[in-house]
């Protein structure tokens, strides 16, 4: 078993600690955690019982891993935000949306980012208040964005929620809407042969973008097939 410090000699720049059954009694996480900070203190730790408390090891193990791994990613991320809304003006108070829904604080959001490893929400969340008012039993919600098409489904005026959720194949115990993800967003390739629009994995990004862009692209996606039939 490599040690720490191998690792770190490395470029390791994130380090997961998850035990057997730090679930019920995490102070040899909690400790574990402060001897690694301490010997490097340049490096982000994630904790799988300061995330969640739950009993199945390979569960949280995998969601203290995602954490950590997408720590730097997000760190640096929320810290160039933060300078250029500053640099903007903006003295207020900072939030950002949880994959559950809700908001908070950017500072405790930055503690635990796997809270955000999905964003959207506030679709869903803009859905259910449209629900509100309509009062259907049930409603389903479609967010077509560039790279997939997002669906979730609200009864009775409330989102329905899972309490365990998928990244890239990953399990991880979060709380987190019913939500499926089918890979044909706006932004995909198409191909189009006998009448028929079939799409493909790759995307021209926002430049050059689809072709009613206007910025240059040169390959038909979803995008202007969609443009097409509206016009």
């Amino acid at each position: 078993m490599r040690q720490p410090a191998e690792l770190v000699a490395d470029g390791v720049q994130s380090i997961a600690i998850a035990f057997l059954h730090s679930y019920r009694n995490p102070e040899h996480e909690e400790r574990a955690a402060e001897l690694v900070r301490e010997a490097f203190p340049n490096i982000s730790v994630s904790v799988s019982s300061a995330i969640t408390r739950e009993y199945r090891e390979v569960e949280r193990t995998a969601t203290a891993v995602l954490d950590a791994y997408i720590r730097p990613i997000f760190d640096a991320y929320i810290g160039e935000l933060k300078r250029g809304l500053a640099a903007n003006g903006f003295d207020g108070r900072f939030f950002v949306m949880r994959s559950g829904g809700g908001v908070m604080l950017a500072e405790l959001a930055a503690r635990v980012p796997i809270t955000r490893y999905v964003g959207s929400r506030r679709r869903i969340m803009g859905a259910t208040k449209n629900s509100a008012r309509s009062r259907p039993l049930r409603l389903l919600s479609l967010d077509y964005g560039g790279t997939s098409l997002d669906a979730a489904v609200i009864e009775n005026g409330e989102p329905l929620i899972m309490y365990e959720a998928t990244l890239e194949h990953f399990p991880v115990l979060m709380a987190d809407f019913r939500y499926p993800l089918y890979r044909r967003g706006r932004g995909l390739h198409c191909l189009v042969a006998a009448r028929s629009v079939a799409s493909r994995a790759a995307k021209p990004g926002a430049v050059p973008g689809p072709l009613a862009y206007g910025r240059g692209g040169t390959e038909p996606t979803t995008t202007d097939a969609a443009w097409y039939w509206v016009i």
